[in-house]
C-alpha cells in the first residue's frame, strides 16, 4: 500500500479528489487506493470504518468507497418530496449507507428497508444505531413475488441474491441457504414518495407482480441486471413503467464492456452482461 500511496501523491489530480470529496465523508486514503486502484481483493470481513465521523462497519474495502462515492457524492437517490415527512421503501439495503442518506436528507422520514442477508442485515442495524436512526425499520426478509421463503445465495457483500432453478456456474448446493421472504405488493397500499429496489436480478419477478400497484409510487429507482444466459427484459421493464404512468431515465450502473460488439461472447453465464440504474418519475 505504500507504494500506492506514493503514486497516487505523485498525481495531483487523484490526490485533490480525495481530499476533496471523500476525506471529508470519512473515508481512509487506503480505502481510497483500493477504490482507484479496482482493488477487490481486500477480502469481504467485517471491518470497523468511519462515516461522517460516526464509527460504523464495512465489508470490502473497494465495494465501501463505490458505494459510498455514489450514494454521497454523485447522489444517486436524491428527490424532492412533496412533504417533510416522506415515505421510503428500500428494497435491498446493504450496510445501510441508502438508510443513512434518507435520513440525513430528510430527518422526519418514515423509512423501510429490506436486507435478506442475516450477517449484512445485523451490520445495517449496528451502522443506523451508530447514527442515532433508531426509528428506521429494517426487516431480514428478502422481498419478493411471495411471501414465504426463498433461496439465497450470500457474498457478504453487495451482491447476494435469490436463487431460483439451477444453481450458478461454480456454485455448490451448500452455499445456498433459505431465507424468509416478504412480497413487496403487500407493501404498496398507500402512496410512497420514494422506492428504490437493488435486489441483484430479482427486481422483474417483484415488479411483474405488483405492477398494477406502481401507482402509489411517486419516485422509483431500479437497478435493472441482465444475466448473460438469460433473454434481456429491459423492454418489457420500460413499457411496465410507461403503463404506470411513470417517465424515466437510464445510466450506465457499471461498465460491463468496453468494446461489446467483440466482448459480447464471453458474457454467456449467470454474470451480468448489463446493469443499469433506471430513474422513473412522474410530472
Amino acid at each position: 500500500m505504500t507504494n500506492l500511496k506514493r503514486t497516487i501523491h505523485q498525481n495531483t489530480l487523484a490526490r485533490f479528489q480525495y481530499m476533496k470529496s471523500f476525506q471529508k465523508l470519512g473515508v481512509t486514503f487506503d480505502e481510497y487506493c483500493d477504490f482507484l486502484y479496482f482493488n477487490t481483493e481486500t477480502g469481504f470481513a467485517l471491518q470497523n470504518a468511519t462515516l461522517f465521523g460516526k464509527s460504523i462497519k464495512r465489508n470490502n474495502a473497494f465495494w465501501f468507497v463505490q458505494n459510498v462515492e455514489e450514494v454521497f457524492i454523485q447522489e444517486v437517490y436524491r428527490f424532492q418530496p412533496k412533504t417533510s415527512t416522506p415515505y421510503i421503501l428500500d428494497c435491498g439495503s446493504n450496510i445501510g449507507l441508502s438508510l443513512i442518506y434518507f435520513k440525513r436528507q430528510f430527518p422526519q422520514a418514515r423509512v423501510v428497508g429490506f436486507e435478506p442477508d442475516p450477517i449484512i442485515h445485523e451490520t445495517c442495524r449496528y451502522n443506523l444505531k451508530a447514527f442515532g436512526y433508531d426509528d428506521v425499520e429494517v426487516l431480514n426478509a428478502a422481498v419478493w413475488k411471495q411471501a414465504g421463503s426463498i433461496h439465497f445465495l450470500p457474498d457478504n457483500c453487495l451482491g447476494g441474491k435469490i436463487v431460483e432453478g439451477e444453481l450458478p456456474a461454480g456454485v455448490d448446493a451448500a452455499q445456498v441457504t433459505s431465507l424468509k421472504a416478504v412480497r413487496l405488493k403487500s407493501y404498496l397500499t398507500e402512496k410512497i414518495d420514494f422506492m428504490k429496489i437493488d435486489i441483484e436480478g430479482a427486481e422483474m419477478d417483484v415488479l411483474r407482480d405488483c405492477q398494477d400497484e406502481l401507482h402509489w409510487v411517486e419516485n422509483l429507482f431500479i437497478e435493472y441486471h441482465s444475466a448473460g444466459n438469460k433473454p434481456q427484459e429491459l423492454p418489457e421493464l420500460l413499457s411496465m413503467l410507461s403503463a404506470a404512468g411513470f417517465r424515466y431515465y437510464i445510466n450506465s450502473a457499471w461498465q460491463k464492456m468496453k468494446h461489446p460488439f467483440v466482448e459480447h461472447p464471453i458474457h454467456t453465464t449467470s454474470s451480468y452482461d448489463l446493469q443499469l440504474n433506471i430513474f422513473a418519475y412522474r410530472r
